[in-house]
C-alpha cells in the first residue's frame, strides 16, 4: 500500500483515538437511532443520507450514496440492532472495509467529538 493508504489510515486512527479520548472523560451515551437510507437506488436522487442519534439528541448525517453498497443494506443491516449500542463500540466501525460500516463509525465520531 502506497502513501496515501498510510496518510489515511493514520487519520483513521487519528480520530478514534481522540473519540476514546471523550469516552475518558466523559460518559458517550449509547446509540438511540439509526436510519438508513432506502436500500434501493433511486436514479433521480443525487445523494442519499442516513442519519444517526444518540440518546440525549445528539444526532449526525451521514453520506450513503454509496453505489453496490447500498444494494441489499437492509437485508445486511437491521437498524434495530444498533438501538443501544455503546457509541465508542460502533463508531470504531470507521476502521473496518464496509462502506456502510465505515459511514456509520465516521458519524458517529463526529458525533462524540
Amino acid at each position: 500500500m502506497g502513501r496515501c493508504y498510510n496518510l489515511i489510515m493514520s487519520v483513521c486512527s487519528d480520530l478514534l483515538a481522540l473519540a476514546e479520548q471523550v469516552g475518558d472523560l466523559i460518559d458517550i451515551p449509547t446509540v438511540r437511532q439509526l436510519f438508513l437510507p432506502e436500500p434501493a437506488i433511486d436514479a433521480d436522487k443525487d445523494a442519499e443520507f442516513g442519519v444517526v442519534e444518540l440518546d440525549g439528541g445528539a444526532t449526525g448525517l451521514f453520506y450513503a450514496w454509496l453505489g453496490d453498497s447500498q444494494q441489499g443494506m437492509n437485508e445486511r443491516f437491521a437498524m434495530e440492532e444498533f438501538v443501544g449500542k455503546d457509541a465508542l463500540e460502533v463508531a470504531r466501525y470507521f476502521a473496518g472495509k464496509d462502506d456502510v460500516f465505515c459511514s456509520i463509525g465516521l458519524v458517529v465520531i463526529n458525533v462524540i467529538l
